[in-house]
């Protein structure tokens, strides 16, 4: 005979022709039935997918002669409750205090463990509890805190950006960001009112390049650009700039270059303080 699965098979044509010891099939309980593929007998299963009829019906009867029964206790559905608990508070515990990344693998680590708990009762304990409650509970938790992480943090920003935005526009000194083109990209109301426009759109429609149309001595832009290339910043640097109307003042400039993680130059951004008064009484 074969062994298909748990059972050994015997041909009814080996019985038959007397090829088979009678002694062997003494004191057994034989099942007859057709084990071939084309007989239409072969059924998918949790556990084959093929496993023909006859041996489903023999593991049947051998699971009711020895009780190995599926069981699913009166208490099998707290611990399933217990399991939802304890891991919607895990999971909480953790998601508040780590990362993205920390946060994704803690999620895969407790579907399998829950998935296990559920394999190891089945396999091991022939009790059935179910892990679909619990890991969906895990996946909507880990969802939820995350929407609730990220609508915090899109909220700490805006806060962030409203606070800056009130300084910058509130600010009595000028500050402003340049591109690489030499353009402006963004002033403030103040550095608007210092060269005479009428608001920071004005002023960033006029100029097109800041060093060239501003400044009356062009040996002192060159020395600017020269000092940032070298240095990435210039502080307390005194120069005489042109107005709207072509009018001269003089400013203290601070100005430095922001980069992005590549090394490449953003804009370059920086503040002025009118210090025409204190150059005429000089």
């Amino acid at each position: 005979g074969k062994k298909e699965k748990e059972f050994t098979y015997f041909s009814a044509m080996d019985i038959i022709a007397g090829k088979i010891n009678k002694n062997f099939l003494k004191e057994k309980i034989v099942f007859v039935g057709t084990s071939a593929t084309g007989m239409g007998e072969r059924r998918t299963t949790p556990i084959h997918p093929f496993l023909p009829g006859v041996e489903i019906h023999a593991t049947v009867a051998q699971n009711i002669l020895h009780s190995d029964f599926i069981r699913r206790p009166p208490w099998a559905p707290g611990v399933e409750i217990l399991l939802i608990l304890f891991a919607g508070f895990l999971l909480t515990i953790f998601l508040i205090r780590t990362n993205a990344v920390s946060s994704f693998l803690l999620l895969i680590a407790m579907s399998v463990g829950l998935w296990y708990i559920s394999y190891w009762s089945f396999h091991g304990a022939g009790i059935f509890i179910s892990p679909l409650i619990p890991l969906l509970t895990v996946i909507a938790t880990y969802s939820i805190l995350n929407l609730v992480k990220f609508w915090k943090s899109e909220l700490t920003l805006r806060q962030s950006e409203k606070k800056y935005r009130q300084i910058f526009e509130n600010a009595t000194e000028g500050i402003y960001q340049v591109t690489p083109e030499g353009r402006f990209s963004n002033v403030n109301p103040a550095l608007a009112r210092m060269f005479g426009y009428s608001s920071p759109r004005e002023m960033i429609e006029s100029i097109t390049d800041v060093g060239r149309e501003l400044c009356v001595n062009q040996q002192d832009r060159r020395y600017i650009y020269s000092l940032l290339e070298k240095n990435n910043k210039l502080e307390n640097f005194e120069i005489e700039l042109y107005r709207k109307n072509k009018s001269t003042f003089w400013v203290s400039l601070n100005v430095h270059k922001v980069r992005d993680e590549a090394g490449n130059i953003l804009y370059v951004e920086g503040t002025n303080i009118d210090i025409t008064d204190r150059k005429s009484a000089e």
